[in-house]
């Protein structure tokens, strides 16, 4: 069987995340949220985790001059680990 997933409904985010694993930072022009994830984690499939923590009301692209929170690249593989998701 292939599973497929609306993370949107099964992945969520505290919104008291500890500054030693959430960072921000400020794009300079209108992006793509996979391009985003490129520039932070240096591969696309991580946009959903920016995503889902800022929770933006433009969903189609990260926004100029708007910070956005991510999780910091050290500690993505264990927050990753962390999710579970119910089927």
């Amino acid at each position: 069987d292939i599973y497929f997933y609306n993370l949107r409904n099964k992945v969520v985010f505290p919104d008291n995340i500890s500054d030693e694993i959430v960072s921000t930072t400020i794009i300079q022009n209108d992006i793509p949220w996979t391009m985003l994830s490129y520039q932070l984690y240096g591969t696309i499939n991580l946009w959903w985790t920016v995503y889902l923590l800022n929770k933006p009301d433009y969903i189609f692209m990260a926004k100029a001059a708007t910070e956005y929170k991510y999780i910091k690249p050290g500690a993505i593989k264990t927050v990753l680990q962390q999710i579970t998701i119910n089927k």
